[in-house]
């Protein structure tokens, strides 16, 4: 008897040691998720705020080249319109090898000019094309 009696008071204390330890786990396991969630948070604070900085960044770069092709714009159509006149000039006085090589280059232009010179170029280009072809059969006029 005395014998059972002492094995239940070591397994009394063992049990209380256990439970104590096990708690002292689940403190160490809420401090280890604690901790974790507080620095998934920060990391995700700072993420945003790289990624709101670099939208930031994006943005003032697009402005700047805006800004830029504002500034040249005007240089770029004055380069098109010589173009644009030469290759008129060739086409309206019949000499279509001349103006062909004018009209491939302006048709590069197409989508970078300004809408009404976009609708110059593709007329003259459809004028040139025609004239082209009619120049191609033999016995129409030019």
């Amino acid at each position: 008897m005395k014998h059972a009696l002492i094995v239940a008071a070591v397994a009394g204390l063992v049990a209380i040691g256990c439970e104590e330890e096990k708690t002292d786990v689940q403190k160490a396991a809420e401090t280890v998720k604690t901790e974790t969630k507080e620095a998934a948070s920060e990391a995700g604070q700072a993420t945003g705020g790289a990624l709101e900085k670099a939208g930031e960044t994006l943005k003032d770069a697009g402005a700047a080249v805006k800004d830029k092709a504002a500034e040249i714009a005007p240089d770029a159509t004055k380069a098109v319109e010589e173009i644009y006149t030469k290759a008129k000039a060739a086409i309206d006085s019949g000499k279509l090898e001349d103006a062909k090589p004018l009209v491939e280059q302006l048709k590069t232009y197409v989508d970078k000019v300004p809408p009404e010179w976009k609708e110059k170029i593709q007329t003259l280009v459809t004028e040139y094309g025609k004239k082209a072809a009619a120049g191609a059969i033999p016995g129409l006029g030019k």
